[in-house]
């Protein structure tokens, strides 16, 4: 969400290199060094908070026998269920994955990839349980986009987080079709409640990833006895590497993912190399590893110095380790109607994506990535699409009157009885 200040904690606590210890594969992650760390643990109750938090109880519950005596009676209960309840979740988002492989994609002969989630657990951590799973997440040929969301809702999906459907089920089609039009990832709730976001490109621009090549490339894992397709090694780890570092390492299992592919027997540097070229993520990549190293030092109470972008994302990772410590995610959602915030947020977020591309090209795709027309100004003014450059415009005027000084300027005026913006409210489609 940005790249936050830096941060240099004058100490780690315990608790924290702990929970650093229980993720990474360092020296500090065999039973010795487990037992040592955890002895220094004073609050177990805050230290499974922040474990739960930060999606690392299957690593903690992992390294159980090594710190058990430590352990509350309350503590150890409190961890066991934790755990039991995000093996069940896991397990019925594979479940609900391999259904769709068998009922929709292979049916159907669509392509698509599993990006994360199921299919990276059970590829690089030997089981789907053994990695905290909150959602599925399918990279889907563009394509049969239209077709897969209408078929998902058919099945009783609920399209969600602002992609609600009209009420009449005669405009649904056309919906659909301007929803993938206008989106890179559409998200739905299944029948049970699961989250699934439906891809069809997976970074902000759509030109350093391009879908048809990551699924010219796919390579199969077998989840329940089902091959289902998965984005090769070097295709996945350059992306977690771009996807983990635009969210700051608040989540430990972004920490372990590296490590665990890394330390896969498939795993290709010179492949990973070549990909990340092309994908003008070369510093990124050899940064994200370089990162490794320094949390393996965190372990030991060793606070990462320096002004290099490994030093800053270790930072960034150790600070949401902070006890009350508030997510990048929790920030934006807090702070989005404050416009100089969201100003900020932009240029924040714009300066990272610069800085982790190479090539002019690339660079200048990322500060143009928010002249494109919206979902917001759809669902506000649904147009046909040859007509639907008109929101460049309208979107561009809409956020200087709303996130500039011409905001207080209209006020005065008499704004109290103009409408609201396309991209804050839904307006009713009165089109037939």
């Amino acid at each position: 969400m940005g790249v936050t200040e830096a941060f240099s904690p004058v100490a780690i606590e315990p608790a924290a290199r702990l929970l650093l210890a229980c993720t990474l594969r360092s020296p500090a992650s065999d039973a010795r060094g487990i037992e040592a760390l955890a002895g220094a643990v004073a609050d177990w109750d805050a230290f499974l908070v922040s474990a739960d938090q930060c999606l690392a109880i299957p690593f903690v519950h992992r390294h159980l026998p090594a710190f058990d005596r430590f352990l509350p009676a309350a503590a150890r209960l409190r961890l066991r269920q934790l755990h039991t309840a995000g093996t069940a979740n896991n397990l019925q988002l594979a479940a609900l994955l391999t259904r769709l492989h068998d009922q929709w994609f292979a049916r159907r002969a669509i392509r698509y990839a599993a990006v994360k989630g199921a299919a990276l657990a059970q590829r690089f951590y030997g089981d789907v349980a053994a990695r905290t799973s909150r959602d599925l997440d399918l990279l889907v040929d563009p394509a049969a986009c239209p077709a897969t969301i209408r078929y998902l809702v058919d099945a009783g999906f609920r399209p969600c987080r602002g992609f609600e459907l009209p009420a009449d089920r005669a405009k649904w089609e056309r919906y659909i079709a301007a929803m993938c039009d206008l989106n890179r990832e559409i998200s739905l709730r299944s029948p049970a409640g699961d989250l699934v976001d439906v891809h069809t490109s997976l970074d902000l621009t759509g030109g350093d990833f391009p879908t048809r090549h990551l699924l010219s490339r796919v390579e199969t894992v077998p989840i329940f006895g089902k091959p289902i397709p998965a984005l090769s090694t070097a295709d996945l780890f350059v992306y977690l590497c771009y996807h983990h570092s635009r969210h700051n390492w608040t989540r430990l299992h972004w920490v372990a993912d590296i490590g665990q592919v890394t330390a896969a027997p498939g795993f290709d540097a010179a492949a990973v190399r070549a990909v990340a070229r092309r994908s003008g993520m070369e510093g990124l990549v050899e940064e994200c590893q370089a990162m490794l190293g320094l949390l393996n030092a965190a372990t030991r109470g060793e606070a990462p110095a320096g002004r290099g972008l490994a030093a800053t994302m270790a930072r960034q990772c150790l600070a949401h380790l902070a006890p009350g410590a508030e997510s990048p995610l929790l920030a934006y959602h807090h702070r989005i109607d404050d416009s100089g915030f969201r100003w900020r947020h932009w240029f924040s977020l714009t300066a990272e994506e610069w800085r982790h591309r190479r090539g002019l090209v690339r660079k200048l795709r990322t500060v143009l990535r928010s002249s494109t027309p919206s979902w917001e100004s759809y669902k506000a003014l649904p147009l046909p699409k040859g007509l639907r450059w008109l929101y460049m415009p309208l979107r561009t005027g809409t956020h200087l009157v709303r996130h500039t000084p011409l905001r207080r300027l209209t006020r005065r005026k008499g704004s109290a009885a103009a409408q609201p913006s396309s991209d804050a409210t839904i307006a009713p489609d009165t089109r037939g």
